[in-house]
């Protein structure tokens, strides 16, 4: 699992959908938070996501 924190900005990631799941979950019980779905743009980067690779711009 990859989780990147910045200010107020989290993300997070992992290659088994449940660990991402699971840790939704608990950050939401101590946390108010919003989750945007896949990630497109973080701190000015363009993320692209295909099934085997991710570029950033």
């Amino acid at each position: 699992m990859l989780i990147q924190i910045y200010v107020d900005d989290i993300i997070f990631a992992s290659s088994n959908p449940n660990f991402c799941k699971k840790f939704s979950n608990l950050m939401h019980t101590k946390f108010e938070m919003s989750m945007m779905g896949e990630l497109n743009f973080f701190l000015g980067l363009q993320i692209k996501q295909i099934p085997d690779r991710i570029f950033i711009n």
